[in-house]
């Protein structure tokens, strides 16, 4: 009987199936250690990534990727990103 084979076949789809399935440890992680309220012109943002509270994080993540390559964590309660979500909300 070929249950090595076998046994290889399925031991190498679950290796794959992790691989490729399963989220990385870096994502069931909160990615903000600390955050700024500094205000960020608005014509020197990029990218704005906006993360709900869950799993992964029990706070709510705001990451401002500049215009220049640098990455940015943002206060939620901040009042300049409030008006900056709330605008790109209304569009």
């Amino acid at each position: 009987m070929p249950t090595k084979p076998l046994l290889l076949a399925a031991l190498t789809l679950c290796c794959v199936l992790v691989l490729h399935v399963v989220p990385s440890m870096s994502e069931l992680r909160c990615r903000c250690r600390q955050t700024s309220a500094t205000p960020i012109p608005q014509r020197s943002i990029k990218k704005l990534e906006f993360m709900p509270a869950g799993g992964h994080c029990r706070q709510v993540e705001i990451i401002v990727t500049r215009r220049n390559g640098m990455v940015v964590c943002v206060d939620p309660e901040a009042e300049w990103i409030k008006k900056i979500l709330d605008l790109l909300l209304k569009r």
